[in-house]
């Protein structure tokens, strides 16, 4: 008979993860919370001065003597709306794909490649609408393009939240399933796309309502 495996042979830990729901264990690629802290810190700080320089940017526009052009307006607003397009047109489609996933028309693994490559698609078009925004002139004077403002920078924030979420989806094997993910993951995941949603059409509304009409 053979003799009894210690408890540190690897071979046991082999056989214990073998036996383990795909889920399990899957996230040990994924560095802490301690170790992801500082990325994330500088990845929203960014997003804050960004944001701050926008603000700027619209004071100094809005403050402006010169008031735009019939054409100039026209540009900048077709900038504004591609910008929407693009960025909440992404967002649909990334969220799209996780549903096809919920559903199991697709498998985990594919939706998070495809979110990661729509990924940069979003951040454009974020960055389209608030920089066209800036140069329209918009009216500090008016609460809802002040409340708008706050939008765009919850927008900001969150999408790094999101890209958090997605390196943790990416980390499960290819097998895996919606229901063999984290409830906390799924959490995470599912409230950051509704405010993701949220915000994208609040912003939007607002925006028609003071700029486009």
């Amino acid at each position: 008979m053979s003799p009894e495996r210690r408890a540190d042979d690897p071979r046991t830990a082999i056989a214990a993860a073998a036996v383990l729901p795909p889920s399990e264990g899957a996230f040990d690629r994924v560095p802490p919370l301690e170790a992801r802290a500082p990325k994330l810190a500088i990845m929203a700080a960014l997003v804050v001065c960004a944001w701050f320089g926008i603000v700027l940017l619209s004071k100094h526009e809005g403050a402006a003597t010169v008031y735009l052009s019939d054409a100039a307006r026209t540009r900048y607003l077709t900038v504004h709306v591609v910008g929407f397009c693009l960025g909440l047109g992404t967002v649909l489609a990334v969220d799209g794909a996780f549903l096809a996933a919920a559903f199991g028309w697709t498998s985990i693994s594919r939706a998070a490649r495809f979110a990661l490559y729509a990924d940069w698609l979003i951040w454009a078009g974020f960055a389209l609408v608030c920089v066209s925004g800036a140069f329209l002139q918009p009216d500090f004077g008016n609460a809802w393009v002040v409340a708008n403002f706050f939008v765009v920078l919850a927008l900001g924030v969150n999408a790094v939240h999101a890209r958090d979420i997605l390196d943790h989806v990416r980390a499960v094997p290819r097998t895996a399933r919606i229901s063999t993910l984290p409830r906390r993951l799924l959490t995470r995941a599912v409230a950051s796309a509704v405010l993701s949603q949220a915000l994208w059409w609040t912003s939007m509304a607002i925006g028609y309502f003071t700029r486009l009409r």
